[in-house]
């Protein structure tokens, strides 16, 4: 699903392409970046506005992650939290996007409602993830920019049931 706390899935990625550690190859996401108090605080990086977003993920990218995810609205696995409820702007969404592709790095938004995943799509998001309540305008605007989507059955289901 994209994200781990702390360095775990950098360091895990470094210790299998090392030999350290005998496993897969590891395509490793980092922590994922979200708004202070947001969905997944428990583990990501907490950043607000764009400038502390760019370096959020540039942290991402020296610990070596493979692509940098934020968390772009709220989600079902926090307290709390409204399930497709902005928590990132477009700009912070952008500052993420321009972070990651300067060092041709993809990014990922986890996020639900047509307005957010529409401002993911704009900033250059390469995929979101979940996606529920999208509309047809915002998966329009996906094929035009690109943008994959990763539907993510189970965190559909998740939404049903809570």
């Amino acid at each position: 699903d994209l994200g781990a706390p702390g360095e775990l899935a950098t360091s895990a990625k470094a210790a299998v392409a090392s030999g350290e550690l005998e496993g897969p190859r590891v395509l490793a996401a980092g922590e994922n970046i979200v708004m202070t108090g947001g969905h997944g605080h428990w583990f990501g990086r907490e950043a607000d506005g764009p400038d502390e977003v760019r370096k959020a993920a540039r942290e991402q990218l020296k610990r070596g992650a493979d692509v940098v995810k934020c968390m772009a609205t709220g989600g079902v696995l926090t307290e709390g939290a409204v399930t497709g409820a902005p928590e990132l702007t477009e700009a912070e969404i952008r500052a993420l996007v321009d972070a990651a592709s300067a060092k041709g790095v993809p990014t990922a938004a986890h996020a639900h409602g047509e307005s957010v995943i529409k401002n993911a799509a704009r900033a250059g998001i390469t995929s979101i993830e979940h996606g529920m309540f999208m509309d047809k305008e915002a998966a329009d605007l996906l094929v035009e920019r690109g943008t994959y989507w990763v539907p993510t059955a189970s965190a559909a289901h998740e939404i049903v049931e809570h």
